[in-house]
């Protein structure tokens, strides 16, 4: 399916459901002030299919995935992948569950925004679970002027790869990333910070992983001083703790 205008698919007493065969799920391909809500989806993957999303944003002025679950992707394509075309997109991910089968070399979820893009993205109250790439990807590799605003709060990471990766290399862009009352448990790496990066870490536990916590080329991860990191493989490190008020 895809959707070029305004519009907003909820099911509110059962879930809805969608299979993931030979194209991509839904397609989101709506005008720069379109405001798109999908809500109460259940999305799974074909087990042929190792190639497509269950969720591709290109263009809107707003995204919102609220109360749905994907499951069962595997391959090159991460189960919900953003990667606008509009110079400006919001996205609210809001209690959403994507278990990734094993076999998935992709993730969960991708925003990566065309040059000079700026993408503003929420994500709330949701799990991501069993990736054997990366559970949530923000990413500028590869582009130019590119901005992107995250929060993930209220989240549990488990059983991932990579739990949670920011990537900006030099002269790519920029990403601003804040972790609230968020869970890190049994992944191999649980948080990846690499490059023009700049994140705040708030209530946040990361613990039981291979690695907790990377910071590379030049980011910078803050703790506000109340999160909890430890019993890790290796823990990794804050680069700067703020006092709490």
């Amino acid at each position: 399916m895809t959707i070029t205008r305004a519009v907003a698919i909820v099911c509110g007493t059962a879930s809805a459901h969608l299979r993931v065969g030979s194209s991509d799920g839904i397609v989101v391909n709506a005008g720069a002030g379109d405001a798109v809500t999908l809500r109460g989806l259940d999305i799974a993957a074909d087990p042929t299919n190792t190639t497509f999303s269950g969720i591709r944003l290109l263009s809107a002025g707003s995204l919102t995935i609220a109360n749905t679950q994907l499951r069962g992707f595997t391959g090159t394509s991460y189960a919900v992948t953003i990667v606008p075309t509009v110079a400006t997109v919001t996205v609210l991910v809001d209690r959403v569950s994507i278990a990734s089968s094993a076999a998935t070399t992709a993730g969960a979820l991708l925003v990566s925004p065309n040059a000079g893009g700026t993408v503003r993205v929420t994500i709330a109250h949701s799990r991501f679970d069993g990736s054997a790439g990366t559970g949530v990807r923000f990413d500028s590799v590869g582009k130019t002027g590119v901005t992107i605003a995250a929060l993930v709060d209220d989240t549990l990471f488990t059983a991932n790869n990579v739990a949670l990766l920011a990537k900006a290399p030099a002269g790519t862009g920029t990403i601003t990333l804040t972790v609230l009352d968020t869970t890190f448990s049994r992944n191999s790496y649980a948080a990846s910070i690499n490059g023009a990066v700049t994140a705040m870490f708030g209530n946040s536990t990361i613990s039981t992983n291979g690695t907790g916590l990377i910071v590379q080329n030049g980011a910078v991860v803050r703790s506000s001083g109340d999160n909890r990191l430890g019993g890790n493989t290796t823990d990794g490190a804050f680069t700067a703790q703020v006092a709490p008020r």
